[in-house]
């Protein structure tokens, strides 16, 4: 069971990671 919580943790980590990168190659994109 701790190891699930793990993994989600790091998927959301990844989510918002990834979110952060989109959102700056669309900056990048209108610059």
């Amino acid at each position: 069971m701790r190891s699930e919580n793990t993994v989600e943790r790091s998927d959301k980590k990844m989510d918002r990671v990834t979110d952060h990168t989109v959102k700056c190659r669309r900056e990048q994109d209108e610059t």
